[in-house]
Order: C-alpha cells, then structure tokens, then sequence
C-alpha cells in the first residue's frame, strides 16, 4: 500500500497583518499528521501554537497512539496558558490526528477540526460529532479507525473548509480523472482560505 501525505498552512489576515493560527504538522517517517488550531487573541496564536505543535510532534515521533498524542499535546497547551495567565488568555485549541498503522487510520479529534473520508466519491466525516471541547480543556478525546483501501484519500482540517463549497472543491479535485496527489488536494482546499483571508491548514493521506 502506498501512502502519500501532504500538510501544509496559510496565515490569516487580521488589520493588515498576516498571523498563523492554523498548523499542520507531518511526522518524519510519513505514517502520521496532525492538524493544530489556535483560539482566543492573535497576539496569543504563535505562542500557543508552537507549545501545541511540540507536544504533538513529540507524540507523532514517539509513535505513541492518537489518544497519547492528544494528551501530551494538551499537556503543553495548558502549560503555555498558564504562562500567559497574567494578560487574562485562556487558550483552547483544536486539534485533528491521523495516524496508519497495520492498514488503518486511526484518528483522534477535538474541538472544532475534522477528519473527512472520500471514498470513491462519496464523502464520510470520520471524527466524532460530539468532539466539541477544545484541547486544553478536555481530558478524554473521541477517537476512530477506518481500515484503508486504495483510492481513499482522508483530509483533517478545521471545520471552516469543510463547508458546502470545501466539499465541492474536495470532489472537483478528487474526480477530475487526473491520478490524485495529496500536495493538490491541499492546494485547493487551502485556496479557498487565502481567498477568503481566514486562513486554514490541511493534511492529506492518498491511498494508492
């Protein structure tokens, strides 16, 4: 089974400024990712978000499970709130993470990112809908598997780009008879970010 993986991110625009509040993160060996959202004041997203990026990175590496992962990842969110407790910010992050192992997908979310399944052509939200704490405020997370097939492609995003149009960029990209690469399928997701100047990050997982 091939796995072809692709995350990346644009900034958001807030008064003029370019500011990331989305992360996307790919481990090393190519068998995990995670999608990473900051809450609360701008002054507050970069900060917030490498804490949570290094807790997630450590989990990714470790090849701990997803549940694991999220857990060392809120560890480090609550730390960095903690430390910015002095100007009133309460972070809360969100967070998507897939994870392959023996044929699967196994993911794990909270707060408002997701986990999409297409599978030939019918698409299937595979995180949790009851999901909605944030990260550091949460303590048990909802987590699935889905066993992979070739020419599944699994998208983790926030929520904002799995609207109706992110759904109906998704299946244009997915079913325009050209072979699928997960680097195009976050292209065009992301497109309609930078469009709109909310910015966003994504991950893909193609299936071959």
């Amino acid at each position: 089974m091939r796995l072809d993986w692709h995350g990346n991110q644009i900034p958001a625009v807030v008064r003029g400024r370019r500011i990331h509040r989305h992360r996307a993160v790919v481990a090393e060996d190519r068998s995990a990712a995670a999608v990473l959202l900051a809450q609360g004041p701008p002054r507050a997203w970069q900060r917030s978000l490498d804490a949570a990026v290094a807790g997630a990175c450590e989990g990714l590496e470790a090849r701990a499970g997803a549940e694991e992962t999220l857990a060392e990842a809120a560890a480090r969110v609550r730390s960095c709130a903690r430390s910015l407790v002095d100007d009133g910010v309460i972070q809360v992050h969100a967070v998507a993470i897939a994870i392959e192992e023996e044929g699967k997908a196994r993911l794990a979310t909270a707060g408002s990112c997701r986990a999409y399944l297409d599978r030939g052509g019918e698409h299937r939200r595979l995180s949790s809908k009851s999901s909605s704490k944030g990260l550091a405020d949460a303590y048990a997370f909802p987590t699935s598997e889905e066993r992979l097939a070739p020419g599944d492609v699994v998208v983790l995003g926030p929520s904002h780009i799995f609207n109706v149009t992110g759904i109906a960029m998704l299946a244009r990209l997915l079913h325009k008879g050209d072979e699928v690469d997960a680097q195009r399928v976050v292209r065009g997701l992301l497109s309609l970010c930078r469009a709109q100047e909310t910015g966003g990050a994504a991950v893909a997982l193609c299936v071959g």
